[in-house]
């Protein structure tokens, strides 16, 4: 993330040694290519893929340098990253921004923001994002730490969705708290 924004950053800013950005004049492509390569040398990352959308349409989406290095899998437009976890700080931001806004509050019921979630009624979006609903860990439904659920099967979702359930089905009565 910090390398997107980086680039993104030199995109539109001068850096700190005062250095011009790209030329204005220049078209998105050359812009965004004229960047890249330094991000590479200067990040400690193998490769990244940019998309730029306007509206609801993608004006501009390529990959740079590789998606695994040692592989030599080239980063295309559409590679998928194990980001991990940082998908969390975005979602609790909306969250909040939601909340700000007074069209969500934070103890609202998951079960009523998501009706087709099989899940106790009590859990609110407060446990969710303080990790205190009590909901299973991902990481412990059977081959979903190995893969991340990346290039998992339909049949591999159902089951984690069934085992979810299963433990759902068990939880006793009492308040959301800690996973077990």
């Amino acid at each position: 993330m910090t390398t997107l924004l980086t680039g993104w950053l030199r995109l539109n800013c001068k850096s700190s040694a005062g250095e011009a950005r790209p030329a204005p004049s220049l078209g998105l492509e050359a812009r965004i290519a004229a960047v890249a390569p330094r991000a590479l040398e200067e990040a400690p990352l193998s490769g990244f893929s940019v998309a730029v959308a306007q509206g609801d349409r993608v004006v501009f989406a390529k990959g740079y340098g590789f998606a695994d290095l040692a592989a030599g899998v080239p980063a295309e437009a559409d590679t998928v990253y194990r980001i991990g976890s940082i998908g969390k700080t975005f979602i609790a931001a909306a969250l909040v921004r939601l909340v700000e806004e007074g069209r969500l509050s934070l103890d609202d019921p998951v079960a009523q923001l998501v009706p087709d979630l099989a899940i106790d009624p009590r859990i609110t979006v407060r446990h969710l994002l303080s990790h205190t609903s009590g909901l299973v860990n991902l990481f412990a439904m059977p081959g979903f730490a190995e893969s991340q659920g990346i290039g998992t099967t339909r049949q591999e979702v159902v089951e984690w969705i069934e085992a979810f359930r299963r433990h759902e089905a068990k939880r006793t009565a009492g308040d959301p708290g800690p996973a077990p």
